[in-house]
């Protein structure tokens, strides 16, 4: 029963208190780990900012009242906001494949 709770424990590569350092019951993550995640909410953030993009630029469409220049500026909103939902999601993608190959091979140290 003691092994099955160690390895609850270790799910997500993270100790606790372990690090030469550390204090008992700090977390201390492995540097992969901080930085996945820093990308990943970095991504997150771009794709909720180009949703909210889009969304202005649709009540900047509804009011546009006809005006040519408004309309203009709406569909170029809404396309600049696609283009960049799709980065995103290709650079969330490409994140994603690339530290699961490092998470899955692990990095030697030189």
């Amino acid at each position: 029963m003691h092994g099955l709770f160690e390895k609850i424990r270790l799910i997500g590569k993270y100790q606790v208190g372990t690090v030469t350092g550390a204090p008992q019951g700090y977390i201390s993550e492995d540097i992969n780990v901080v930085v996945a995640r820093s990308f990943r909410t970095a991504i997150t953030l771009l794709g909720v900012f180009s949703v909210g993009l889009i969304i202005y630029a649709g009540y900047l469409f509804i009011n546009s009242q006809g005006k040519s220049e408004n309309v203009d500026k709406a569909q170029k909103t809404i396309t600049y906001a696609i283009i960049g939902l799709g980065i995103a999601i290709v650079s969330g993608l490409i994140a994603n494949f690339v530290f699961s190959k490092l998470s899955n091979q692990g990095l030697q140290p030189l």
